[in-house]
């Protein structure tokens, strides 16, 4: 049996657009005409979260446009009162840049900063109809994972200024401080791969789960890719890559400590 994002997936996404505004409702129906027409074919729209809810239940809709700052009722407190009742993907649509960490942390599928513009649109439904059709023409895989408010997440999507990184947590081996950036090494198709992303070291470990350990002022470690000390008592470690990492003389008390733990 089909799930609801996998149906009329040969027809097109539907989509719902949920903006206190008239005109930024109408601006964003525009530009998925516009730039998504062949993807997105069916849309609605809604200036009120309680006609929302009932287009969710009516249209069943596979991915929903969402601001965050409305009056009455905003974009978090919304998913929070449905609880994820209907089967979508959220990609939150609004001006204020910060929400972000709050977005990924309920496992939103993407974030657009408004004025939208057109390479974060078509990026954002590229993600959805990537996502319902791998469900579609793979029936044989589990289901994957939709946002959800009582979930932790596991995956996280990285921007740089010109392109962006769907990972989950489990593939992420370790994470550089470059300036104000960050040099994320990661696993895909068995292969080691890197993205500057365009965030600081902090603002990472604030998001990543628990076994992602800072070992040193410039580096972050995913744990489950530890191999172990260079020398006994030494202060580099090595990850499964192969790859050396510095540990600061503080942070190599705390990692015995919790190695020992995990013992």
């Amino acid at each position: 049996m089909k799930t609801l994002l996998q149906q009329q997936t040969n027809m097109g996404l539907s989509a719902l657009i949920i903006d206190d505004e008239p005109d930024a409702c109408l601006n964003l129906n525009i530009l998925l005409h516009k730039y998504c027409g062949d993807k997105v074919t069916h849309i609605y729209q809604t200036t009120s979260t309680t006609e929302a809810e009932q287009l969710l239940k009516e249209k069943r809709p596979q991915v929903v446009f969402l601001d965050i700052e409305m009056p009455a009722e905003n974009g978090f407190q919304f998913l929070e009162r449905i609880g994820y009742r209907n089967n979508f993907y959220t990609v939150f649509v609004t001006a204020y840049d910060e929400y972000a960490i709050r977005a990924i942390k309920i496992n939103a599928l993407d974030y657009i900063l408004k004025p939208v513009c057109e390479d974060e649109l078509t990026t954002a439904v590229d993600k959805v109809w990537d996502l319902v059709n791998r469900i579609y023409e793979e029936p044989r895989l589990p289901e994957l994972p939709l946002p959800s408010l009582e979930q932790e997440p596991k995956s996280i999507v990285l921007k740089s200024r010109s392109e962006s990184v769907y990972l989950d947590f489990t593939d992420i081996i370790s994470i550089e401080a470059v300036g104000s950036y960050c040099r994320f090494f990661y696993y895909q198709d068995k292969r080691v791969k890197k993205f500057l992303a365009s965030h600081g070291l902090q603002y990472y470990q604030d998001l990543l789960p628990d076994h992602f350990f800072r070992t040193h002022k410039s580096y972050l470690i995913n744990l489950k890719h530890f191999s172990g000390l260079v020398v006994a008592g030494s202060f580099e470690l090595t990850m499964d890559d192969g790859s050396v990492v510095p540990l600061s003389r503080r942070r190599h008390a705390e990692l015995n400590i919790l190695l020992e733990k995990k013992r």
